[in-house]
């Protein structure tokens, strides 16, 4: 059984006409109740997994949040930022474990992150977004052994930091574009087997691009054309075999018909890409997760 309570409390504070001060804080309280039917700290019948004693654990954690933003002009914001947060172990990692890897008493993860960043409109319906952040994160829960036989155990302190941008542009009273991107690196802070090395499955590069067709001769007619992109990212830890990402394209079309009806349809990956949305693995053993080939959806929506 799992309990969860996390109640938050949030205010902001004026400190001028054009400065403001936004605190917050949110108490996590999780409690599982593990109950073991089969032998206590035993395998099971293929010797696949390891199933400790029935046991309870419980988890709690104080998060504050601060933030402060300037206003220097009406369609410009500047602001910094600090959050700290917690994440549990998943309750797989805490009862279904490896044999041989039976070391139970995973901590919870926490980070801080600290973020600066500014935002401005350009004219009605355009604006630029940038941000920079860097973040920690202790006792990360870290995955260990082969591939295909992997355990996890905190692993000590890893650092997060890059750099978001986002741009959304009115090109004309018809067609509008938005474009997103996002450099990240992910690394070990002097792991005692992985260095300073990058996180697994973290790609440093990602990209949305979005184009908005709006005739304003069809009321209430949308459609939008995207791009998708994921870059390379290492499939493993030690840095013995890397994914190379993907691209993709999708297409959607909204038409409003009235206030109460509403046609839709859209196709995903029009190229048909065969890619993987995540993979991991060495070379003795590689694990891709297949995404979606293409695929059409049609619908109606109607609302009373």
């Amino acid at each position: 059984e799992y309990m969860a309570i996390a109640p938050y409390i949030h205010t902001e504070y004026k400190i001028a006409s054009n400065v403001m001060l936004t605190a917050g804080a949110r108490y996590d309280y999780n409690h599982f109740d593990y109950t073991n039917n089969l032998a206590a700290d035993s395998n099971n019948s293929n010797n696949k997994y390891f199933r400790p004693a029935s046991r309870t654990d419980t988890f709690s954690h104080l998060s504050p949040k601060l933030s402060l933003s300037y206003q220097p002009t009406k369609d410009m914001n500047l602001y910094v930022r600090y959050a700290n947060g917690f994440r549990i172990p998943q309750a797989s990692r805490l009862y279904s474990l490896k044999p041989g890897y039976t070391s139970d008493s995973l901590d919870p993860e926490t980070s801080n992150t600290y973020e600066v960043g500014i935002k401005k409109q350009v004219g009605n319906k355009s604006y630029l977004e940038f941000a920079t952040y860097y973040m920690t994160i202790d006792d990360t829960i870290t995955r260990y052994g082969p591939s295909g036989d992997y355990y996890y155990d905190n692993g000590g302190t890893t650092i997060h930091k890059g750099i978001e941008a986002t741009a959304q542009v009115q090109m004309t009273d018809d067609w509008a574009t938005r474009i997103a991107y996002s450099y990240s690196k992910s690394a070990y802070d002097n792991h005692v087997t992985y260095g300073d090395g990058e996180i697994a499955e973290a790609p440093n590069h990602t990209a949305n691009t979005r184009l908005f067709y709006t005739p304003s001769y069809i009321n209430g007619l949308t459609v939008m054309a995207e791009w998708q992109y994921v870059g390379t990212y290492w499939m493993n830890d030690n840095h013995t075999k890397s994914y190379g990402g993907y691209s993709i394209g999708n297409f959607k079309v909204d038409y409003d018909y009235n206030k109460k009806i509403k046609f839709f349809g859209k196709i995903t990956n029009i190229t048909d890409e065969k890619y993987a949305v995540s993979a991991d693995g060495d070379d003795s053993k590689a694990d891709y997760s297949p995404a979606d080939p293409r695929q059409f959806y049609a619908g109606i929506e109607y609302k009373w």
